[in-house]
């Protein structure tokens, strides 16, 4: 008999309980277990991602810290001369809506997705490229003389923003930036035998360009550096992913 102010539990229900209990563990145990190994394997997957893209980025950014344009390159003396200004295609842009805080209220999107009826057009852009003539090269480095040909040298693709309108159909085509026959800067590698690193873009093999050699440092250190950031952040939010698998495992496995 209960004394006063003592609960008295019935032994039956607590059977009952105890036998609930034992019935749901499983049930419980196997849940906890899918949980637990989902985020174990995103963990694993994000881990993985991060671990490829850190070293990568890092030795694009070490590549990149020893890129010189002002040695890698020498200025072409007398200037080239653009024997043919070709116009490849115009490229359509478009922008959405954006309430996601995004500056100016807009962001630009890929032409052509699924959800197109979000999008509209806001601006076309031309693109161009050059057909460079260089001769002089012959008397400038035994390399060019021994190789010979005609010297003509396919440039970069060259965009162009059409000014003044948001569809491709409006307006004209903007003109080129050389027209033909007119000289303008040009440059050569400094060491045409030994060539130049990958990271600068090239429209020949033999990487005569117009366009200045230190814009492709910009581009480039913009992509080493997001591909190493990209890297450590994987890795970091892999870490949240294994914890809470471990606190899973001790908790309820």
């Amino acid at each position: 008999m209960a004394t006063k102010g003592e609960l008295k539990i019935n032994p039956d229900l607590e059977k009952d309980v105890q036998e609930q209990a034992n019935d749901d563990y499983p049930k419980v145990c196997c849940t906890s277990k899918i949980t637990m190994w989902t985020m174990i394997v995103f963990g694993l997957v994000l881990a993985g991602i991060g671990a490829a893209l850190t070293p990568i980025g890092l030795n694009k950014q070490k590549e990149l810290d020893g890129l010189n344009p002002s040695k890698d390159f020498s200025l072409i003396d007398p200037n080239c001369t653009i024997s043919d200004a070709i116009f490849l295609r115009s490229d359509q842009r478009t922008c959405e809506s954006d309430n996601g805080g995004v500056s100016g209220g807009y962001r630009r999107r890929a032409y052509g997705t699924s959800d197109q009826e979000t999008t509209y057009p806001c601006g076309c852009t031309d693109i161009y490229f050059y057909i460079i003539s260089a001769p002089q090269l012959a008397d400038i480095d035994q390399f060019y003389a021994k190789k010979g040909g005609d010297y003509q040298y396919d440039s970069l693709e060259s965009p162009i923003d059409r000014e003044g309108v948001d569809d491709c159909s409006e307006g004209s085509v903007s003109p080129p930036k050389w027209e033909m026959e007119e000289e303008t800067k040009c440059w050569r590698p400094s060491n045409p035998e030994q060539g130049v690193s990958d990271l600068y873009r090239c429209g020949n093999d033999e990487c005569i360009k117009v366009f200045d050699p230190e814009f492709d440092v910009d581009a480039a250190g913009t992509g080493g550096k997001g591909l190493w950031i990209t890297g450590a952040v994987l890795l970091s939010v892999a870490l949240p992913f294994f914890i809470a698998a471990f606190v899973v495992k001790m908790k309820y496995v």
